[in-house]
């Protein structure tokens, strides 16, 4: 049986279903069930200082030192420059639609609440009109 080491908390996150995704700097074949081991060496200060990544683990003990679960190695992409590269195009491009769409809803939402109000000036305008000629109409 494979075995991969982890520092805390993201051992714990593993175990825990919170963290899916894994990098290293090698590239594997096997694929299969895998042991995930929380190593002895404590979490970096920045770990421990970063309160949304410890809110994740909060209330969860860290076995220091342990085999903590077993999961399945399902894929194992290997993380050239081009890769990353494609990757961040791919995200930018993302946020770019995203963008896009948000533009347009609030553009949307503008032209409505413009015809909304010239529907308010027509209508108030017309009531104007309406007193007034019916004021002519009496004299």
């Amino acid at each position: 049986m494979k075995v991969l080491s982890l520092t805390e908390p993201f051992a714990t996150l593993i175990k825990e279903k919170k963290k899916l995704v894994e990098t290293r700097s090698w590239k594997t074949n096997y694929r299969g069930e895998l042991y995930i081991h929380a190593s002895m060496t404590k979490p970096s200060k920045n770990d421990l200082e970063d309160e949304e990544l410890m809110s994740l683990v909060e209330n969860k003990e860290m076995n220091f030192g342990y085999i903590i679960c077993k999961c399945i190695l399902v894929d194992c992409v290997y993380m050239t420059e081009e890769y990353i590269n494609n990757i961040s195009k791919i995200i930018t491009l993302t946020i770019i639609a995203a963008s896009s769409v948000l533009i347009l809803y609030v553009h949307n939402i503008s032209i409505f609440l413009i015809d909304m109000y010239l529907l308010y000036l027509v209508i108030k305008e017309d009531i104007r009109y309406k007193k007034r000629k019916y004021i002519y109409e009496r004299i």
